[in-house]
């Protein structure tokens, strides 16, 4: 749920969590202080919270305002949500809204505190200029209208200290990440539509890329290795068909387009322009 791909146990636990398969306790979690030193480690767009490399930024949060943030987001409990819709502030249907999802899902900054061998970490989400924190998922298969994504909103006072903070990290991460990849991602993608996503594993050697349908989280292709583990420098998908270009440093940018239900290598294809790549 929730991101562009999140691991089997995530999806259990959130499930479990929103009333899509059952209803368990969810006993809320707050903090007093923090005391002593902190680091902090910001992790910017889709499945934010699950990517490894943290973005590279000078910004940092005075401990007491992640403490009221922390606790903020701790009160909303799902089990409770499900049965009380009309409280949450934005619904989002990731199904007849794709792009709106698109939007809110790929804005997520997860903020981490590391103290005293300990860490917290709290996401928030960007939609219409507001800040939202995700609260609950709900499922259609009993009452399809309800279906969808819920969040609820920050407070005004609350979004004074963080939007400009928060925009100051997304800036510094866009910039280090085009540094680093062009418009290239070594974590999950959707497709414009957000009908499939990758999923990239190695084997040690070698990567391998898997598209998956969202719908069921099933495969829907063979798994294709385009390159070795130490050259691959991402994928990017284009904003309107559902061909995949992968760069590495030994092959340069390569396009795959969908044919007869497979992804294959096309060499006469041409790169949009839009679609910049790190050796450019």
């Amino acid at each position: 749920m929730r991101k562009s791909f999140i691991t089997a146990v995530t999806l259990m636990m959130i499930f479990l969590m929103t009333g899509c398969f059952s209803l368990i306790p969810i006993e809320k979690e707050s903090m007093e202080s923090i005391e002593g030193d902190i680091e902090c480690e910001f992790r910017v767009g889709y499945n934010a919270q699950f990517i490894k490399e943290a973005a590279e930024t000078d910004v940092t949060v005075d401990k007491d305002r992640f403490v009221e943030l922390f606790n903020e987001k701790s009160q909303y409990n799902p089990v409770r949500l499900k049965y009380h819709l009309d409280e949450c502030d934005l619904k989002i249907n990731a199904e007849n809204q794709p792009e709106e999802f698109e939007r809110i899902d790929s804005s997520e900054i997860n903020i981490k505190v590391i103290y005293d061998g300990t860490s917290r970490n709290v996401s928030l989400f960007e939609y219409n200029s507001k800040l939202y924190f995700f609260v609950l998922c709900m499922g259609g298969a009993s009452k399809p209208e309800e279906e969808g994504y819920y969040y609820m909103e920050l407070s005004d006072q609350m979004s004074s200290y963080w939007s400009p903070l928060l925009t100051q990290v997304r800036e510094d991460a866009e910039a280090d990440h085009l540094k680093k990849y062009g418009s290239f991602t070594v974590n999950t993608a959707y497709s414009h539509d957000r009908r499939y996503y990758t999923v990239i594993n190695d084997t040690g050697s070698d990567i391998l890329i898997t598209i998956m349908n969202t719908k069921g989280d099933k495969k829907v292709a063979a798994t294709f290795s385009p390159c070795r583990k130490s050259d691959f420098q991402g994928i990017c998908w284009e904003k309107d068909t559902y061909n995949l270009w992968v760069q590495s440093a030994d092959i340069g940018t390569v396009c795959y387009s969908f044919r007869d239900g497979e992804w294959v290598e096309d060499p006469g294809a041409v790169r949009p322009e839009y679609i910049i790549s790190k050796y450019d």
